[in-house]
């Protein structure tokens, strides 16, 4: 028996927005404004990249060699939807073979499950889970538009197996497992459904861009890093998606309180965010708005003039765009080049950390001070 179960997010409460009638004027920000700031732009960065992380396993050695090796196996952007993998002495019942929280990205594997002695019935249950993750590739967001099982012919006969008709979501996993363990099966039984996996299995640009060695190698690397820290990688992935709730209400917020298009930049940004796994171009947009966000705070905080606002938010969301979706991946690509799964990792690490910021505040002073350039020709006699 294998069942999936969600969470829901908490959006946490969100800073009060500047009032209309207030007055632009220069503003000092202290460390904890300067910390929070860079938590949140990591976190949206984290967030707006295409995937290529590996999960975090938990397990034996033996365990976790099956795991990877069945990884592998897999296209990239299906292994990258899931955040942690963890073998499990029990799940309360030898009957529950596997469980996944796709809201959370975590999978859990009952090892004294029934059958689970046998590599082969693991190697079935982790692709079954890993299928729930397909499901829902957005986590929270998809958990709550519904994902692909809520479409098609999923949830209708015929089936794969008895267990995938007792319910939509599981008969989409069983039918994934069977698709990437057994898709002649999946064809002559279910060949709607087989049709269905065709599609979802062809590759945009980007998916085809980042399935490749330096990406892959780096994607373990990182993951296997990153779960030496108990909670670290859920509580990124948590924390990503928590923060573009509360980058939605701030927006929000500036629309009702005057500012409807700093307000509609956050909030659109925010969207692009939630559906950024929908579409390659969301990415790229999201960190677009994010930067052009940035740049028109920056400019109606020191009172800059029309011209200022329009060219700081211009050259902060190209910034942004360039600092924060295409360094960390060029750098990943220098960094895997030059010193293999170790430099490409460094590489991430540095864009990830600092190129949005850089990017937008670069860009945003650049637009600024052709702003003012600007207005100041207009404004003489």
């Amino acid at each position: 028996m294998k069942v999936a179960s969600f969470a829901m997010p908490t959006p946490r409460r969100t800073a009060a927005p500047q009032r209309a009638d207030e007055q632009p004027q220069s503003q000092s920000r202290g460390l904890g404004d300067t910390v929070y700031e860079s938590v949140e732009t990591v976190l949206n960065t984290y967030r707006a990249m295409p995937q290529f992380l590996y999960p975090s396993v938990y397990g034996t050695t033996a365990e976790r060699s099956l795991i990877m090796n069945t990884l592998d196996s897999l296209p990239l952007k299906d292994v990258a939807s899931t955040v942690t993998i963890t073998m499990k002495d029990t799940l309360g019942t030898p009957n529950l073979l596997g469980v996944n929280r796709p809201a959370l990205g975590s999978i859990a594997i009952n090892r004294t499950g029934y059958g689970m002695s046998d590599p082969a019935e693991v190697v079935e249950t982790l692709v079954h889970e890993l299928g729930h993750s397909k499901d829902y590739p957005g986590r929270i967001p998809s958990v709550l538009t519904g994902g692909h099982s809520g479409s098609g012919p999923f949830g209708s006969p015929p089936y794969v197996s008895r267990y995938a008709s007792t319910a939509a979501p599981e008969d989409f996993a069983e039918s994934y497992a069977t698709y990437r363990l057994h898709p002649d099966r999946l064809k002559e039984v279910a060949p709607e459904k087989y049709k269905v996996f065709e599609e979802l299995n062809q590759k945009n640009f980007m998916e085809s861009f980042l399935d490749q060695p330096a990406f892959r190698e780096t994607g373990k690397l990182v993951g296997e890093t990153l779960g030496k820290v108990p909670y670290l990688r859920w509580g990124l992935s948590f924390a990503s998606q928590i923060s573009m709730v509360n980058l939605a209400a701030s927006g929000v917020q500036d629309v009702f309180s005057g500012h409807a298009v700093r307000g509609g930049m956050a909030a659109g940004a925010a969207a692009a965010l939630a559906f950024s796994h929908a579409h390659p171009l969301l990415g790229p947009a999201a960190m677009t708005l994010l930067g052009a966000h940035r740049g028109l705070q920056m400019a109606q905080s020191r009172g800059a003039g029309t011209a200022g606002q329009a060219l700081a938010s211009v050259g902060a969301g190209t910034g942004g765009l360039v600092g924060g979706y295409v360094a960390p991946l060029g750098l990943t690509l220098v960094g895997h080049s030059l010193a293999g799964p170790v430099g490409g990792a460094v590489g991430l690490a540095v864009g990830a950390l600092a190129g949005q910021a850089l990017g937008t505040e670069l860009g945003g002073r650049a637009g600024l001070a052709l702003g003012a350039s600007i207005d100041q020709a207009l404004s003489r006699p």
